[in-house]
């Protein structure tokens, strides 16, 4: 058997182990254990044959055979970052197993060392190290050396800030320990990032803060605020069931609170946040929000759609408020996202320009602090996130793109060549979707044809049977037009022909693989007639085209089109009489007036008819200047 059958048999023999009774379980063990050794036998650095392996043993109490396996793989260069698969199980048999934490440790602190050597990019080092001095923490605090693990932990959190568990265990530890700075940051991002996962921890350190609060030695602007944030994400727990309950209860105290620390921007923003929600008082949420935007963190919660709201309610100019561009990686993030959403929402152009501006603000200081830490190695690591920079890079590269159609009367051809280069480098940190797609059109926005020819192949490439036939066919669009503007005929042509075989293959019932094929092969012909003059040539591709009963359900402006251009191949090689049926369904199709340059197009068709004598009932015939004029050599 090769190594997919024997992978397949292996799934099949532990579906039955979990099904077995304790004495079918041993044979079937040793069944699994002779496909894995099989498996080995082809590739002896099959890691998940090793893993299985080692799950085996796991399952007999076979400790010193699941050690002597994974020292082998911590030791073996060739299993690469899979080593570390090596490291993890050492670790685990020490410490879960033989009650070794000691040993535990040394196999952990050897891991960290193995990481810095196997891995070159900075964010990959500072999140091993900060989860792995996680590790060696949670192993001290199990053996009542809590102290020691809270160093650790500071340690680990300075590393890599988003292990969500350490930062509600270590924080409240902390909080017990009175070290109320480092606490209030471990607890702000598990506040802000644990996305209702975490609730139970939520609740817990809220509770844990309201007490310190009643005991009077709560005195931390930053604990204070999460406190307060918190309470109303836990409203039953604090015996919140009405709508003014949090406003009566607790908005004097964060009245006072904001009197004792006028700069703090976390009090400010749920002082904004009571009036906004509770009473729709906007005027005086917008006066809170103005000063959570003067205070310390002005962007430390996303609040912009609640700011645009009360602008917008008080008639106060929301682009003359302090905006603050400074502050964590992730905040701004947020903050670029949500203005773009506006400028994606708004037709007026000065409205859409100015939204853009502020989102580019955001967007400049943003990518910067992410590309100064993931590309250069510098900076915080609070911005170790590596897909929020990716889908930054995909949200600020379409400010830029749109904002580039704004600025003048002409793209402004750098700005749109930025954003496109800006998709790539998101694309090259976390590979993502829309960046290398959103790529390849910026770059011909920008006149980059090259580079958006070689984003649009790497994304047929990576995504072949993940899009649709509709994103095949608009990919193969900008190729053929990228091409048809370097005057790559050659290229062009092939690539009309890759577009046929997706339609062909996908059917001509399958409106996704015809929609946009339509103007790939316009691309084609339309380069025959205008640029290489190959008429003869034009004529089968045409026949084809209009042949596709699809097309003229889809877009029966562009087969009237092309029956006009039909007519001019066979006006040019001298085939006259053959061109009165397609100048007839020309003008039959593109009567409409208000589609102005088909409707032009008819008109011509059918002063030629007239020439030609014959019937055109067409309800505008006038004699056009030029008829051929467009197909005119230069």
């Amino acid at each position: 058997m090769d190594s997919q059958q024997l992978q397949e048999k292996l799934m099949s023999v532990f579906r039955s182990i979990e099904e077995a009774t304790d004495t079918d379980k041993i044979a079937l063990a040793n069944e699994a254990m002779e496909v894995i050794q099989e498996l080995l036998t082809i590739n002896p650095f099959d890691i998940d044959a090793w893993i299985w392996r080692m799950k085996l043993h796991a399952g007999v109490g076979n400790n010193s055979a699941i050690l002597q396996d994974a020292e082998f793989i911590s030791s073996e260069h060739k299993f690469g970052p899979n080593k570390m698969v090596g490291y993890e199980w050492l670790a685990w048999v020490y410490e879960d197993k033989m009650a070794l934490p000691e040993k535990a440790i040394e196999v952990i602190n050897n891991q960290i060392v193995e990481a810095y050597s196997m891995f070159s990019e900075r964010h990959v080092r500072d999140e091993y190290e900060g989860e792995l001095l996680n590790k060696i923490a949670f192993i001290k605090h199990n053996n009542n050396q809590t102290d020691e693990a809270l160093e650790l932990w500071k340690k680990s959190f300075d590393k890599y800030p988003y292990n969500q568990h350490r930062n509600a265990v270590a924080g409240m530890l902390l909080l017990e320990a009175k070290e109320y700075d480092f606490a209030s940051e471990m607890l702000l991002v598990h506040y802000r990032y644990s996305f209702g996962q975490d609730d139970a921890f939520v609740l817990e350190y809220t509770q844990k803060l309201y007490a310190l609060e009643e005991e009077g030695v709560l005195s931390h602007p930053l604990l204070i605020g999460i406190l307060y944030h918190a309470i109303r994400d836990e409203a039953d727990s604090f015996g919140l069931h009405n709508t003014l309950d949090y406003f009566q209860k607790f908005l004097p105290k964060l009245e006072a609170y904001s009197e004792e620390f006028p700069n703090s921007s976390i009090i400010w923003s749920a002082i904004g946040a009571t009036y906004f929600e509770d009473v729709k008082d906007y005027k005086k949420a917008l006066k809170a929000f103005t000063k959570m935007l003067e205070g310390d963190r002005p962007t430390l919660f996303n609040y912009i759609k609640k700011i645009h709201k009360s602008a917008k309610k008080t008639k106060t100019d929301f682009f003359e408020l302090p905006f603050v561009f400074e502050g964590k990686g992730g905040s701004l993030y947020n903050h670029l996202t949500d203005v773009s959403d506006y400028a994606d929402n708004t037709e007026k152009k000065k409205k859409k320009r100015k939204y853009l501006a502020l989102a580019k603000n955001y967007g400049e200081r943003c990518y910067q602090q992410y590309h100064d830490y993931l590309i250069n190695g510098k900076g915080s690591t609070y911005n170790n996130q590596p897909h929020i920079f990716a889908m930054l890079c995909n949200n600020f590269g379409n400010v830029l793109s749109e904002l580039s159609s704004l600025v003048g009367e002409e793209v402004d051809l750098e700005m749109a060549g930025r954003g496109a280069k800006m998709h790539l480098v998101g694309y090259g940190i976390s590979p993502f979707v829309e960046n290398i797609e959103n790529a390849g059109s910026d770059f011909f926005k920008a006149k980059m044809y090259q580079p958006c020819i070689d984003s649009y192949e790497t994304y047929l490439r990576a995504y072949s049977g993940q899009i649709t036939y509709f994103d095949v066919q608009n990919a193969l669009w900008f190729i053929i037009s990228s091409y048809f503007e370097m005057k790559d005929y050659v290229n062009l042509e092939k690539t009309y022909n890759r577009a046929k075989d997706v339609f062909e293959e996908a059917g001509p019932g399958v409106i996704d693989a015809a929609r946009e094929y339509i103007f790939v092969g316009k691309k084609h012909y339309v380069n025959l007639m205008e640029y290489t003059y190959e008429y003869e040539k034009a004529i089968p591709v045409l026949e084809w085209f209009l042949a596709q009963d699809v097309f003229l359900k889809l877009a029966p402006d562009e087969v009237g089109l092309a029956n006009f251009y039909m007519a001019t191949c066979y006006i040019k090689t001298g085939q006259k009489e053959k061109s009165i049926a397609f100048l007839q369904r020309c003008v039959e199709l593109l009567k409409d007036e208000d589609n102005e340059y088909y409707y032009d197009k008819s008109v011509e068709a059918a002063d030629r008819l007239k020439e030609m004598g014959e019937e055109t009932g067409h309800p505008d015939v006038k004699k056009s200047k030029g008829f051929f004029s467009l197909f005119k050599k230069k």
